[in-house]
């Protein structure tokens, strides 16, 4: 989501800096995964949908690190799938 359509309504969250240019917020008291931003996503932010208030009308546009699923988890759709996180991101498909 692009940064200038959200906002906290909230406490802000926790900020850990996971590695080079990767920012991951989280919940400063129970550790919940909320949001994650990245240099490579330059004015984005990736929000976890099962920690938003209210997840309806949003809905997936690809799936990102398709190649590391489980074995017995299969997505039915026709969304473009991403390969590894750091590889170019043209939708290479799994």
């Amino acid at each position: 989501m692009a940064n200038e359509n959200y906002h906290w309504t909230g406490k802000p969250t926790a900020i850990y800096d996971s590695s080079k240019g990767v920012k991951r917020h989280f919940c400063k008291n129970c550790g919940t995964p909320i949001a994650f931003e990245a240099d490579r996503y330059p004015g984005e932010i990736h929000f976890y949908t099962a920690g938003l208030a209210d997840s309806d009308g949003f809905e997936p546009t690809g799936h990102v690190h398709a190649d590391e699923r489980l074995h017995w988890f299969e997505v039915d759709d026709d969304l473009p799938r991403s390969k590894a996180f750091y590889q170019d991101n043209t939708n290479d498909e799994n």
